[in-house]
Order: C-alpha cells, then structure tokens, then sequence
C-alpha cells in the first residue's frame, strides 16, 4: 500500500507538513511525522545556543548501567556509539536549534523506538535513510542526511542547529547498523 502523494499549501515547514500528514493513512502518517525534522526549513534569523561541556551534564544511571547505548552530544555536534567491547566510536552530527522550542533538539534519556532503513521521502522530494526514531510523540530520531530523488546530497552541513531538531549524521548507515530497538539514547 503506498500513500497518496499530499500537496503541502504554503511552505514546507512543520505546521504546514503536519497539516499534510494528518490526510495520510495511519502507518504512513506516524512514520512520515517520526521524519518530518529532517528538511524543515530553519529561520536564519535565529541565533544559535550551544550547550555547556558535556561534563556539566550528568550520566543518566541507565545509561551507566547499559552494555550498548548511543549518546548525542549537542554542544560537540557528534553522535558517540557505546560498547563494552570496543572503544566509542565518534560521528560528526548535525542537530537542531539548542532551546528552541519548535526547532531544538529535545533533551533527555530515551529510547530507540522505532527504525526504518528507508528511503522514506518525508516531504516531497527530500529522503532520508537508516532513521531511529527516539521519540514518536515528537517526532525526534537520528537519520542520515537528505538526499533528493537520485541520492544526490541536499544539504551536508553537520553542525549546532542546522535542523528542525532531528539528529543527522552522515555515517548514519553505521549508526543504524549499531542500534537496536530499546536501546538507550542519551541526549543532552
């Protein structure tokens, strides 16, 4: 079953797309809001905030506990990928805009949800890839960067608040290859 292509009145941004989602089928319209950050456009007015050191954000016990997890740190603009059995692996990442609200990427301890290799194309002509989605209920995961419809790359920057608050990276396959459903995502 494939979704009927929905027009977008207005720009792309998220209000707009998430008006568009709302006439998708159910499983199209939850996996196409779970990516919806990766392309919308952010104001170049807004000054970006980065974060403190890491080392002012404490571990979270869970984490601590855990044998494999990924941490993004916002303020270094990396993925980190956690084993017991072999040493970080560290990965340039692009995020949203730090405490903005609508385009920020959330902080906190969560949780790999939900992952799709993709392509999904989640708004018309933008595809991302080999997603991790952390929060359904706000649509945040971790997905490779945006390609159109013939892979060419639509936009390589990774950096603090390049999105709309999802997580890019550019190895994403590799981030996707680590990952497993449950597994602890720590944001801060």
């Amino acid at each position: 079953m494939r979704p009927e292509r929905v027009q977008i009145q207005g720009s792309p941004g998220p209000l707009n797309c998430l008006r568009a989602i709302y006439q998708m089928p159910r499983p199209f319209a939850l996996l196409a809001t779970a990516v919806l950050c990766a392309c919308a456009p952010i104001p170049l007015t807004t000054q970006p905030s980065v974060p403190s050191a890491a080392s002012t954000f404490p571990m979270p016990a869970l984490v601590a506990a855990a044998e494999r997890w990924i941490e993004v740190d916002l303020g270094a603009s990396e993925v980190i990928l956690h084993s017991d059995e072999a040493d970080p692996v560290h990965l340039g990442a692009a995020t949203g805009i730090a405490g903005d609200p609508a385009y920020g990427t959330p902080v906190g301890l969560f949780h790999v949800q939900s992952m799709q290799e993709g392509p999904i194309e989640n708004v018309p002509g933008v595809f991302v890839s080999f997603i991790l989605i952390v929060d359904i209920g706000s649509g945040t995961g971790i997905h490779s960067l945006p390609v159109d419809s013939q892979g060419n790359v639509l936009d390589d920057r990774l950096a603090p608040s390049v999105t709309a608050g999802c997580v890019r990276v550019a190895e994403a396959a590799v981030t996707y290859e680590f990952a497993e459903l449950g597994m602890p995502v720590w944001i801060h």
